[in-house]
């Protein structure tokens, strides 16, 4: 990111992040730009810039901890509190290289009979290193909430983000589907929670690296079919608007399954192309102000 920074032309370098699973039918995207384009961007997305909201990236001993957010975690309903307090203060990072959601160690097992209170813990057990479920299971919803601006901004998570199918089983002649649990422990010492791909898919998210930020934008607008179909391949993008973006095919998401720490890569061969095509315009651009290299 440095690189890129120093080698691009950015007033102010962001990017962001659109992270769709395969049989969505659209394509996941990876955008580095000026920060003012990399927002107008959401745009594109059916969001409208009102809907983002700006949380600054926590610091730890003085140090920006790169994407540390604070917030709120709700499990359950708010009616029974028989397993813990119904709402959590916590510390989360925005991490693209951890596939699940990573729940502190010691807030593990509460969460998990908040989820699934009853005999419903009784249905689920690990297999190969994992928690599985009955995908039909009654699971209750995880809601994510962010503060800034003097207003909220609520992420729920349900089973449709939490269970991931992975196979069938078969007793007594009946076939029953089975799920893998998107929630993993962290280590006891871990004391902040991991929003992986279960919660990104939900967002579409701004990271301002001068400005140590994460905006926001919870998923919900529709997304412009047009421009979802031309993130189908993996591209790089010149514009002068939005300089460089980085896309993914769903069966080619490179970008969104390593962490976001990795794009360094990435961003040495954009700052080689740049320096190649110099600051001139491109000869010729298609209607969006795009020209593909």
């Amino acid at each position: 990111l440095q690189e890129l920074s120093a080698s691009g032309p950015f007033r102010r370098l962001a990017f962001g992040l659109w992270l769709r699973r395969s049989a969505e039918g659209e394509g996941s995207f990876l955008t580095f730009g000026d920060l003012d384009d990399v927002l107008a961007d959401a745009s594109r997305l059916g969001f409208s810039q009102h809907q983002g909201l700006a949380l600054p990236v926590s610091s730890i001993a003085s140090q920006p901890k790169f994407w540390m957010v604070r917030g709120s975690v709700q499990v359950g309903d708010s009616a029974s509190s028989s397993f813990g307090p119904t709402e959590l203060s916590v510390l989360a990072a925005l991490d693209s290289g951890t596939s699940l959601l990573a729940v502190p160690g010691l807030l593990h097992p509460m969460v998990m009979r908040r989820l699934l209170p009853g005999n419903l813990m009784s249905t689920c057990g690990p297999s190969f290193g994992q928690m599985v479920c009955p995908c039909d299971i009654n699971m209750r919803p995880l809601k994510l909430t962010f503060s800034g601006d003097g207003r909220d901004l609520t992420v729920e998570l349900t089973s449709e983000d939490l269970l991931e199918f992975v196979g069938d089983t078969f007793s007594m002649g009946e076939r029953r589907a089975m799920c893998r649990l998107n929630l993993q422990p962290g280590p006891p010492s871990m004391s902040f929670w991991i929003l992986g791909d279960v919660f990104l898919r939900r967002v579409y998210a701004v990271h301002d690296i001068e400005g140590q930020r994460v905006v926001l934008f919870p998923r919900g607008g529709v997304v412009n079919k047009d421009s979802a179909a031309e993130h189908s391949t993996v591209e790089v993008i010149w514009s002068r608007w939005m300089p460089w973006q980085l896309s993914a095919a769903p069966s080619l998401l490179t970008l969104g399954a390593a962490t976001l720490a990795s794009v360094a890569a990435w961003a040495t061969a954009a700052a080689f192309v740049a320096r190649r095509l110099g600051r001139t315009a491109p000869a010729a651009m298609d209607a969006d102000g795009y020209c593909r290299l």
